[in-house]
């Protein structure tokens, strides 16, 4: 990743120090870990616009300024990386996203010798019907699962089995498609999401296994559903749980369904589905109720609500 023309850079917390505070010690614990030269640095401070290098210790940057102020932090071990003019950026960040959820799936499948990245071979009107179909099963279930988690539970209970009998601990296989979802998304310069949403404990445990193992390359801040609100409060999880890696954002509630399949819930009725209107899953009391249970807890939940 970092050769290419694009290069992306995961930090946690952004540290700009002025170039005339640079060290420039002999001492190797000085010096930095990763040094990227003679590039494009977009620093997103309004001070400091723009700067041809950039210094990265651990989780942190260090320094930014001119290719000759950053060469005094280069060490013995320091990884140069010459950019040649090139473009860096920090990693994206993804503010809704699934990632983690269809990286699990993918690699369920693959192991029954199912390839969702397969070209597609349908074309035209039927395309477009094998798309509507599929919003509306995704839609279905979502309404479903909010009145009736059980059902959803048993529609996909053949898959569900059939997971289990490929797998002795289904932990580690879920930790394989996390690590399989990190992957796929550094390769596109995502370097953290947020996971929405998370509906049982073994998710979690899956994203920790991979963290504590060093696989992770995006950081994961997930949101609980409410199916699983009492036991994540019960055990002491709030907004903030966990580490920069791993991390509980909130609870998230489903309002509607979605927009390219016409289930988005509009105050106006469709423009080509007269009368339609959408779909509403949860009415204005209950979603009053479920954010009041989570705020009303000591270092409350942050809510999302779709």
């Amino acid at each position: 990743m970092r050769k290419k023309f694009l290069v992306a850079f995961t930090v946690f917390v952004l540290i700009i120090i002025p170039l005339s505070s640079i060290a420039t010690s002999g001492s190797e614990e000085n010096k930095a870990d990763l040094v990227l030269l003679n590039g494009k640095i977009w620093t997103a401070d309004p001070d400091c616009p723009g700067a041809e290098a950039i210094a990265i210790k651990g989780e942190h940057i260090i320094a930014v300024g001119t290719t000759e102020d950053i060469k005094g932090l280069i060490g013995r071990e320091t990884e140069v990386v010459d950019l040649k003019g090139k473009r860096a950026i920090p990693g994206f960040n993804d503010a809704h996203c699934h990632g983690m959820l269809v990286g699990m799936f993918t690699y369920l499948l693959g192991n029954m010798g199912i390839n969702l990245f397969e070209p597609a071979m349908s074309s035209g009107l039927m395309a477009k019907v094998e798309k509507v179909f599929f919003y509306w099963i995704c839609t279905i279930c979502y309404a479903v699962w909010e009145k009736c988690p059980i059902a959803v539970a048993a529609m996909f209970m053949p898959m569900l089995l059939a997971w289990l009998s490929l797998v002795e601990n289904p932990i580690d296989f879920l930790t394989k498609g996390v690590e399989f979802a990190s992957n796929e998304m550094a390769e596109m310069g995502i370097t953290s999401e947020a996971e929405l949403a998370v509906t049982n404990f073994a998710m979690i445990e899956a994203f920790e296994k991979a963290r504590d193992e060093g696989k992770l390359k995006t950081r994961i801040n997930y949101y609980v559903t409410k199916q699983i609100l009492d036991e994540t409060l019960a055990r002491g999880m709030k907004t903030g749980y966990g580490d920069e890696w791993v991390r509980l954002l909130g609870l998230k509630l489903l309002s509607d369904g979605m927009l390219g399949c016409y289930t988005a819930a509009l105050r106006e009725p469709y423009s080509d589905m007269p009368g339609w209107n959408g779909m509403v899953l949860m009415s204005q009391e209950t979603a009053n109720m479920w954010v009041l249970k989570a705020h009303k807890v000591k270092n409350s939940h942050s809510c999302y609500r779709r």
